[in-house]
């Protein structure tokens, strides 16, 4: 169910713990820092609220409703916004009293039409919906650690998603594999390596979006929104994904 005007980004992580929600919000911001009206959708009911890593927990706005009748009638000018960027996020207030099924998926696949880009925060496998959701993206990129643990589990979910474009590989500090090693066991092009990014710290601390500062997250985020898109006009990717001493990963083109 792809949106014809839309590019709809759905990020997903083969394990939890990855990068893939900080990875979304920067999608997110950065799609609305080059101009292109943007939704980020917020699908963990029991995260902290995606409002909170962009910089949007203090603002007014309409948080996902409860009741489907409310979410039929949501509109995207109720929505909190910051910096450009829309934001249908979860409240740590109230408790989610249902699942985010078929009106919810719905909801978004028309909120998706009033948009260039939407990103997707995907839900975990064991949701009872994440197939519907997995569905609505039309570029989905699996976001995977590198110890044997996360491999094993990137391999069980990419078995689940056979649309995923591409692979995004969030380094470790000791066992792991190389992440060009890693794209070829799932069959997918490596797209960026998510090394580890001091300034995610500091955005939450200054309760702005990760990725507004030069550094692994800005370059991964602009690798997945050209891939989306199509157009790298605006971007910034000041690094290729490779294995930390020059070379590429040997995880192939992105088509």
């Amino acid at each position: 169910m792809h949106q014809d005007s839309s590019s709809v980004v759905g990020l997903v992580g083969g394990t939890g713990g990855v990068g893939a929600s900080t990875l979304a919000c920067a999608v997110a911001a950065l799609a609305a820092e080059v101009g292109l009206s943007t939704l980020l959708v917020d699908l963990s009911p029991h995260g902290g609220g995606l409002d909170t890593v962009v910089g949007a927990a203090h603002l007014p706005g309409r948080r996902w409703p409860s009741r489907e009748e409310d979410l039929q009638r949501l509109r995207c000018s109720e929505l909190p916004t910051v910096d450009g960027l829309r934001v249908l996020s979860h409240s740590r207030r109230v408790a989610p009293s249902r699942t985010l099924g078929g009106a919810a998926v719905e909801g978004v696949a028309r909120l998706a039409r009033a948009h260039d880009v939407v990103v997707l925060d995907l839900p975990c496998p064991d949701h009872p919906r994440a197939l519907a959701w997995w569905h609505l993206a039309s570029c989905p990129v699996l976001v995977v650690g590198t110890s044997p643990p996360q491999v094993a589990g990137a391999l069980a979910v990419r078995a689940l998603l056979p649309t995923a474009r591409a692979t995004v590989a969030r380094t470790s500090s000791g066992c792991g594999l190389h992440p060009g090693d890693v794209s070829d066991l799932l069959g997918l092009p490596l797209l960026a390596r998510l090394d580890h990014d001091p300034s995610v710290a500091t955005a939450l601390l200054e309760e702005v979006a990760p990725g507004r500062a030069e550094g692994a997250v800005r370059d991964a985020a602009a690798a997945v929104l050209a891939l989306a898109t199509g157009a790298r006009r605006g971007l910034t990717s000041g690094r290729r994904a490779d294995n930390g001493t020059g070379d590429e990963g040997r995880g192939g083109e992105v088509a």
